[in-house]
């Protein structure tokens, strides 16, 4: 067998040599091309997509759940996280929250304020597109009543007579919080306080042709507000004295419940004089709250939810005062 031996000339060998490193050049090209290519997809695969709507529900205990959504034709995102913005439009305070997953819950929000949420999804190399809704929070309720406190809007007398008057109050847009009174006669004497007080309150054992100064102020978890001063004068002519013995309520209820309020009513089938003095008992705790002067109904407000409560009513006339009539209830969870 012989062997063939093929002998290239200088130049095919270099044309051959140019050959090769063209070919590695191509390849490490296409490399280049397809790393770019899988780069850009990563960009594509994880676009700034926000939601197409938002449902918020607002609890009573001031706490807010919020779940974002997506129109049928538009796709949710597998990647990237959601921001939400929570603003307090009366305070400009502001809270940022930011996660994965397209639902959002948001607790100890103010009392009976007014917020803006806005929300939006955040992928790569994209601005945000914020979607946004408006809600407010209840006044009653709440855990923890953080408006800011202020003087009541009005105060109003009624049935102004020789020794009593009835007395509305409060402010002309709902509000959380309590309210304190005092009242005193301006010609000397002690002042009297009722704390906390509901409107209408009414004032009794008061002396004829005699002016008062009264003072009611607003109570919240971090403030009270210097009082709103009024006055008023009784009439001239005295009031008839309710003498005689005292009568145990004919009737005694509690009308509604919630987890931190309730409403009693209470009284006798026939019209009697005197007055009501009552006690909250905190079956839990001890706590005891007195009422005096009471009218019915009688709103009970800042209870804890969950607890036994004892309520406890007595009918007093100038001469004597009743044993109390007792009813228990608990609120609701």
């Amino acid at each position: 067998m012989r062997k063939i031996m093929l002998r290239l000339s200088p130049l095919l060998f270099l044309l051959l040599l140019f050959s090769c490193a063209k070919d590695r050049e191509m390849i490490a090209l296409e490399k280049e091309a397809i790393d770019k290519m899988e780069l850009r997809g990563k960009e594509r695969f994880c676009p700034c997509n926000s939601p197409d709507f938002m449902d918020v529900q607002v609890q009573e205990d001031c706490s807010v759940a919020i779940e974002l959504g997506y129109d049928f034709e538009n796709t949710p995102p597998e990647c990237g996280f959601y921001v939400a913005e929570v603003f307090n439009l009366e305070t400009g305070e502001n809270t940022t929250l930011v996660q994965e997953e397209d639902f959002f819950f948001i607790e100890e929000l103010a009392s009976c304020a007014k917020f803006e949420i806005r929300v939006a999804h955040v992928g790569e190399n994209c601005p945000p597109e914020y979607i946004s809704e408006t809600f407010k929070t209840p006044c009653e309720g709440c855990s923890i009543c953080t408006n800011p406190c202020q003087q009541p809007d009005f105060i109003n007398f009624k049935n102004i007579n020789g020794c009593s008057t009835s007395v509305e109050f409060g402010f002309n847009e709902p509000m959380c919080g309590t309210f304190s009174l005092f009242y005193k006669n301006n010609e000397g004497g002690p002042t009297m306080v009722i704390d906390p007080v509901s409107s209408p309150v009414v004032l009794t054992n008061l002396q004829a042709c005699t002016t008062y100064d009264i003072g009611i102020s607003h109570v919240t978890d971090v403030c009270t507000s210097l009082p709103k001063l009024n006055a008023f004068t009784t009439s001239c002519k005295p009031c008839r004295e309710c003498t005689g013995p005292c009568r145990p309520v004919d009737y005694l209820q509690v009308k509604t419940i919630t987890k931190t309020s309730a409403s009693i009513s209470f009284g006798h089938n026939k019209k009697v004089c005197g007055a009501f003095s009552a006690f909250l008992v905190n079956n839990e705790t001890g706590e005891i709250v007195y009422l005096n002067p009471v009218t019915s109904p009688l709103a009970l407000n800042n209870l804890s939810p969950c607890t036994s409560y004892s309520f406890s009513i007595s009918h007093n006339t100038d001469e004597v005062g009743c044993l109390p009539t007792r009813i228990d209830f608990m609120t609701e969870c």
